[in-house]
């Protein structure tokens, strides 16, 4: 046959190169004819032997671009998709090839194919993903649904498991990725490594901010080790800000027991640097390495795991994060910002209070402006709601459509018209508002995931925390007992929700057999400006992580009761008496420089307690 690979991701080594160089050797080595379609200008990393059809339009690069920019920069890219798409499949009806291979997908592929007029192509078209996060996962199985009709649409995913995430489709097909080989050095089995050999480490791949490198030598440096180390570190980098960025890096950190290529490793030097080392580090924190081959964290525990080998579909493997952005009080200073927070719950992202700076705070902490769906305001007090307008203002510049939705006490509501009125008449988004009775604990937030409750608090004015819980979570199908008794894929869904089976001789088969028990859900709960609150505790009952305010130390307890607040010690013992797994503090009063005191104060009541601080990613 036949056989046309279709690649548009441009990059001087990585995966990608080496992955389209193993399906032309072996698709070459079964005896059939390659040919590539790529856009015009584009640069291979290495020379396949193969010929090229170059297509028109240039390829669209929106790397390091944001807001406004990457958006229409995304848009070019997809309007070059369709004509890339168009002229393939002009191709495909004049005879040129019997198949067509897209390497290096994602379902963004497949969702502009629904458009195409190549999802009727004449010859079959697998387009290979290479993983998927949780997040992507629902984005692609929607898209290959839509194409399900159209039986020359081959989507495939590479991945270690028998599912993704706990779904399987019947048209899309589930394969083991390729084994990487050294096929052009010699290779030899390696000794044992001598107790006084140094032990070297290598990190390799092309750089990006994302992979952290920096944080990694950091840690590299300040290590004790029992033996010699070496660290060879090898990056390759296609835009001039990630070549600045990395010869920053080696400046810094060269000759410090680190050795630096900067250079794109292909083929036999590729392959000698790997061999080169004793050990391979991979610390990429970003979703899209560590899914890399789709559900690999669940299956690898599945797999090793001595126990029978249960369905891990329902995990909470999507994460449920907050990110502090300000945690000062009303007096401004240099060291802290006004409250507020960002809670990721599987993606979505919602805002807690919004005091003056919190766009700024959002900026530093790359977090997406437009995935912010919701904002809870707990009280009217400038540092916790100065920002709203400004960052609503904000939203408008960057082409908002979503409608945002603002959960506060009702007096904000007129204030809030009249300012929209006022600074934002032209944004092209809603803002629907949400009055919240601050003396009741009720949900006021519900979708099919989470729950978020208001949690009445005593400050100065009406004032409520806020209790953001994680509905619970079906259990684990066995998946031996599903292979056992031969149960389709149909049926999963129900025998999650607590149904028996009943086998091909009419024999039940109790559900307790065929599920193992949930994960426990989560739950993060956050106490805004309060005074101390004996019977808080029973509203924050077993939450994971606690959140609460802790103004002053105990020599200010008498101005704590005052002002309505409280103290360290009081935060400790909320925690303690409601059984949290962690307290959270914040909210510090400008006298202090240092809050180690407040720290101290509450960690002799309450051991599992760290301080709040700008940046801070916590795990609920």
């Amino acid at each position: 046959m036949k056989i046309a690979i279709f690649e548009n991701i441009m990059t001087p080594g990585g995966h990608e190169v080496d992955f389209d160089r193993i399906l032309v050797e072996e698709l070459r080595a079964l005896g059939h004819e390659v040919v590539f379609y790529v856009p015009e200008g584009f640069r291979f990393g290495m020379d396949y032997h193969v010929p090229v059809h170059h297509l028109s339009g240039t390829p669209v690069l929106y790397t390091h671009a944001r807001g406004i920019s990457k958006l229409l920069l995304s848009l070019k890219r997809e309007r070059r998709r369709f004509l890339w798409y168009r002229a393939l499949c002009r191709a495909a009806e004049a005879g040129a090839f019997d198949a067509l291979i897209v390497p290096t997908s994602t379902y963004r592929y497949l969702r502009a194919l629904r458009q195409s007029v190549l999802r009727r192509s004449p010859v079959p078209v697998l387009f290979i993903q290479h993983g998927l996060n949780p997040s992507e996962a629902p984005k692609f199985f929607h898209a290959a649904d839509a194409l399900a009709a159209y039986r020359n649409i081959r989507p495939v995913v590479l991945t270690l498991g028998d599912t993704i995430f706990g779904e399987r489709r019947a048209h899309v097909h589930l394969i083991a990725p390729p084994t990487f080989l050294p096929r052009d050095i010699a290779v030899k089995e390696c000794p044992p490594v001598q107790a006084d050999t140094p032990l070297t480490i290598g990190f390799f791949g092309q750089f990006r901010r994302e992979k952290r490198l920096e944080d990694l030598l950091k840690v590299y440096l300040a290590g004790h080790y029992t033996r010699p180390v070496q660290l060879l570190v090898q990056g390759s980098t296609m835009h001039e800000e990630d070549a600045a960025a990395f010869e920053r890096i080696i400046a810094a950190y060269e000759g410090q027991g680190v050795t630096f290529l900067h250079q794109g490793l292909i083929g036999a030097a590729w392959q000698r640097a790997i061999a080169s080392v004793h050990a391979l580090l991979l610390p990429y924190s970003a979703p899209r390495y560590r899914y890399h081959w789709g559900a690999t964290r669940s299956i690898w525990r599945t797999r090793t795991a001595s126990s029978p080998s249960r369905d891990k579909s329902n995990t909470p493997l999507e994460p449920f994060k907050v990110h502090i952005l300000g945690c000062g009080s009303a007096l401004p200073t240099l060291k802290h910002n006004a409250t507020s927070q960002v809670v990721d719950i599987r993606g979505k992202l919602f805002m807690i209070d919004c005091g003056e700076g919190t766009q700024v705070q959002l900026r530093r902490s790359r977090i997406r402006f437009t995935k912010i769906g919701a904002v809870f305001i707990s009280h009217l007090h400038g540092d916790h709601c100065f920002g709203l307008i400004g960052m609503i203002s904000t939203f408008g510049l960057l082409g908002r459509t979503a409608a945002l939705h603002v959960y506060a006490p009702a007096e904000l509501g007129p204030m809030l018209r009249m300012q929209l009125d006022f600074f934002c008449s032209g944004i092209e988004f809603e803002v629907v508002f949400h009055a919240v009775d601050t003396k009741v604990q009720q949900v006021i937030y519900e979708d099919k995931s989470l729950t978020v409750e208001s949690i009445p608090l005593e400050h100065r004015i009406d004032c409520c925390g806020f209790l953001f819980r994680e509905k619970e979570l079906l259990p684990h199908i066995r998946r031996d007992m599903i292979d056992f008794y031969r149960i389709p894929i149909s049926q999963i869904n129900n025998i999650k929700l607590g149904a028996d089976w009943v086998d091909d001789e009419g024999r039940t088969v109790p559900n307790a057999r065929l599920v193992t028990p949930a994960d426990p859900a989560r739950a993060y709960a956050y106490c805004s400006d309060t005074r101390y609150m004996p019977q808080l505790h029973k509203a924050v009952q077993d939450v994971n992580t606690l959140y609460h305010e802790a103004t002053y130390d105990s020599s200010m307890a008498s101005r704590a009761r005052l002002y309505y607040h409280s103290t360290a010690e009081e935060a400790a013992k909320v925690a303690r008496d409601a059984g949290v797994g962690k307290l959270v503090l914040g909210h510090y009063s400008a006298r202090y420089e240092a809050e180690e005191v407040l720290l101290a104060e509450a960690k002799a009541i309450f051991p599992n307690t760290i301080l709040g601080q700008e940046g801070l990613e916590i795990d609920v």
